[in-house]
């Protein structure tokens, strides 16, 4: 479970101590990252939760990266459970919130012209030109690790779900309808901005200006980086245009922000 901590935070098991935010991490073992030096400085805190009586079977861990004030906790969901209820003793947030925004873009494109596959956001954009139109989004907001669903029919406030065992299936859009809809489990990396998706993703749409249908499925998984947009998915016509794509973003949002 990946927990993202306030500004500022202060993380020990002694809340009555006079310490400062110099020391952020008091009684834990510190642990120079040579690899990862971006994260900042990494703690091993499994003492400080075991003072407080919760165990760490063996393949068990606890670290705390003081950049970005990140907990990464690998444990049983029991003790996962009592971390989560140990109040004032240890102080924590609840898991981290993930923003997902799905877009449908359309546009016309020579698809020789792209020099990457799948084509960046950005690149396809430069070529569109003024042909670039936005006909669809889906906004779904879910915790870290956990399945999140969401539907939008057109002209109706879209509905989302979060629930931790759900198979990963879009939920089915009514037939002759407009919309989109998505399952995704999204799951935040220890270093805080990297983010692991799998993601089941259906949408029935018209191209504008046209009763053609723009129908996109999307089946599979994708690491992005928080706040940066990926094209997840392009379709090009018989002639090698390429005319439109999925766009997925994700963004980190603490916890009082959903």
């Amino acid at each position: 479970m990946v927990y993202r901590l306030p500004p500022g935070y202060i993380f020990r098991s002694d809340p009555a101590g006079g310490h400062t935010k110099a020391d952020p991490v008091i009684g834990a073992k510190f642990i120079q990252d040579q690899e990862s030096s971006h994260r900042g400085s990494v703690y091993d805190v499994r003492e400080l939760f075991e003072a407080q009586g919760i165990t760490f079977p063996q393949g068990s861990e606890a670290f705390f990266f003081s950049q970005g004030g990140v907990l990464f906790v690998k444990n049983t969901s029991e003790n996962l459970d009592l971390i989560e209820t140990l109040g004032p003793a240890c102080t924590m947030s609840q898991p981290t919130l993930l923003r997902h925004e799905f877009a449908i873009v359309t546009f016309k494109v020579d698809a020789l012209s792209l020099t990457q596959n799948p084509p960046t956001l950005d690149e396809i954009r430069k070529a569109a030109g003024d042909t670039w139109k936005q006909v669809g989004t889906l906004e779904i907001v879910g915790k870290s690790g956990m399945v999140s669903k969401g539907i939008c029919i057109l002209d109706k406030e879209p509905q989302t779900e979060t629930n931790e065992t759900n198979a990963l299936r879009a939920p089915e859009l009514p037939p002759h309808t407009k919309g989109l809809a998505c399952s995704v489990e999204s799951t935040l990396g220890p270093d805080g901005y990297t983010i692991d998706s799998r993601i089941s993703f259906r949408s029935q749409l018209t191209r504008q200006g046209t009763n053609s249908p723009l129908v996109m499925r999307f089946d599979g998984g994708s690491t992005l980086r928080d706040g940066q947009p990926q094209v997840l998915q392009c379709i090009t016509e018989k002639g090698g245009e390429l005319t439109s794509a999925l766009v997925l973003r994700i963004t980190v949002a603490l916890p009082d922000s959903r």
